[in-house]
């Protein structure tokens, strides 16, 4: 290959990697899994994924289990049904429940708002990293 065909061959490549990387920079983000906001709801919480999906309804594990649906609803791309799968094979009228019980409830307490907006960053965050 001669001076010039491999010059511009690299030339090519060059502008291939800068069009690569716009592109890349230009993708919308990849919204995070409803397992991800569980864990992260669970983790704030003090509790055990396990403990978030389990069938007991204490409240010190109904809320954060509501936090989780709404979050999933507001971050992820899925519907209420395979959030209701995905967070206890719940049907998703519970869902749709467990989200207006806690839209109510973060609309009453500021500190519970700010609790949820401080965890959808958190996810949102660890998605750029």
């Amino acid at each position: 290959m001669s001076r010039a065909s491999t010059a511009l061959l690299h030339r090519r490549i060059a502008r291939l990697e800068r069009a690569i990387d716009t592109l890349r920079d230009q993708a919308p983000p990849v919204p995070p899994s409803i397992a991800r906001v569980v864990d992260a709801v669970a983790a704030d919480f003090g509790l055990t994924r396990d403990d978030l999906l389990c069938a007991r309804r204490a409240r010190a594990v109904s809320l954060p289990r509501q936090a989780a649906m709404l979050l999933a609803r507001r971050l992820t791309h899925h519907s209420l049904p395979a959030i209701g799968h995905a967070i206890g094979r719940r049907d998703h009228t519970t869902i749709l429940y467990g989200i207006r019980r806690i839209e109510a409830a973060e609309q009453q307490d500021p500190a519970l708002a700010a609790r949820l907006a401080a965890i959808a960053t958190r996810i949102r965050q660890e998605r750029r990293a």
